[in-house]
């Protein structure tokens, strides 16, 4: 546990000074303890492998290629078995396991792209399954939200990182599943739905506004959740990537919008941060 530590804190601290010698049997000694070892074990070899690709994000568009693109198949495959541990709730590891295989898309080169055509399928097919999950209790329910919220994340990674033409034959599904995320009342997994919404209409620019009518009465909810700000916050950056994306055709939407708008200008009680994004 303390070695997977120690080695985490060098790939976040110094992962630049590892010898490239190094650098394979690093990546294949963390790899190895994600599976096999202790929650807290598999923890530390997450943090491990996120720090490491997190030193990749300065080379972006310099190559076609990176030291990480041979690794890559067997990294994500390996992660994603890791957030279905039985005990992956221990030791935060889920949630570890997805943000590091969401920092690997983000710094992901382009020879890579075939492996990310193939898991942006099976990232929407995990996320519709979420909804079938048997819900006995209230750690079911935050277990079921919490893994929506995270898969959300990985979509919106994803958008950012896929070409719009390939994104377009998934955007039906991506947008159903997460209008149905949005039907849930968990601020936290609203916050990841409404980012990867974002990308979404980012990439598809103008034919996102078939989505609209759907999507309005949620994005009206969450410009309106004062309690929950940081959904606020996120759902005010929406409706600016939504205008950008559809321009005119937003206007049929627009007076509910400035209505949302200016009653979070009037209200009091709503935490500072969100006032100058509106």
């Amino acid at each position: 546990d303390t070695t997977a530590w120690v080695i985490g804190k060098i790939c976040e601290m110094h992962v630049r000074s590892v010898p490239s010698e190094t650098f394979p049997s690093l990546v294949n000694t963390l790899t190895s303890k994600l599976l096999g070892e202790t929650p807290r074990v598999a923890s530390q070899a997450c943090f491990g492998l996120h720090a490491i690709a997190a030193a990749f994000a300065d080379d972006l568009n310099a190559n076609d290629t990176n030291a990480l693109s041979s690794y890559m198949p067997q990294l994500l495959q390996t992660l994603l078995q890791v957030a279905d541990r039985e005990d992956a709730v221990e030791g935060n590891l889920r949630v570890v396991a997805f943000e590091a295989v969401s920092m690997l898309i983000q710094v992901s080169a382009p020879d890579v792209r075939p492996i990310l055509l193939q898991l942006l399928p099976a990232i929407i097919d995990r996320l519709s399954k979420t909804f079938d999950m048997p819900i006995l209790s209230n750690d079911d329910k935050e277990h079921q939200e919490g893994l929506q919220g995270l898969l959300c994340g990985v979509i919106q990674v994803l958008c950012l990182k896929v070409p719009r033409e390939d994104i377009l034959p998934h955007a039906d599904s991506i947008m159903t599943n997460i209008l149905r995320v949005l039907q849930s009342k968990n601020a936290t997994c609203h916050e990841e739905a409404f980012s990867a919404t974002s990308a979404i209409a980012d990439q598809l620019e103008g034919d996102f506004d078939k989505y609209m009518i759907a999507l309005q009465p949620f994005l009206i909810m969450g410009l309106r959740n004062f309690e929950a700000y940081h959904v606020c916050v996120v759902a005010v950056g929406l409706v600016g990537d939504i205008a950008r994306a559809i321009e005119g055709k937003l206007q049929p939407y627009c007076d509910d919008i400035m209505s949302a708008l200016l009653q979070s200008l009037q209200n009091q009680s709503l935490h500072r941060s969100v006032k100058p994004p509106v």
